[in-house]
């Protein structure tokens, strides 16, 4: 005799108990597994950019003293020839980055339970 059977609600909802338990578990490995695919394959961040850009240096009026060879040095501004051809999907990239952040964390989280 356990000490569980002591309790009559306890022999009720033990299989629900255990299969819930079993569920999130599931979720939480899909999560997990869900990340580090996006880290191997690492080619989720052009999902966010769309277009083409299209950039130029210009010379600025500023200067820059080198300090390895002590001359003052031209500087330069990357500047978009064509803003209006694409775009930069940072809300969404974000929301993809938090997600494979859980992923880390709850690996971290239960890093000693995989192997139970």
């Amino acid at each position: 005799m356990s000490m569980q059977d002591s309790f009559d609600f306890y022999k009720d909802t033990y299989a629900d108990s255990f299969d819930l338990g079993i569920k999130r578990w599931d979720e939480i490995l899909d999560k997990m597994i869900w990340s580090f695919e996006q880290l191997i394959l690492a080619k989720y961040d052009k999902l966010y950019h769309h277009g083409t850009s299209n950039w130029d240096f210009v010379e600025t009026d500023r200067l820059y003293n080198n300090p390895i060879t002590g001359k003052s040095e031209k500087t330069f501004t990357m500047v978009d020839k064509d803003p209006e051809s694409h775009w930069y999907d940072a809300e969404g990239h974000a929301l993809h980055e938090q997600r494979i952040q859980e992923g880390l964390e709850l690996f971290g989280k239960y890093y000693r339970s995989l192997w139970d």
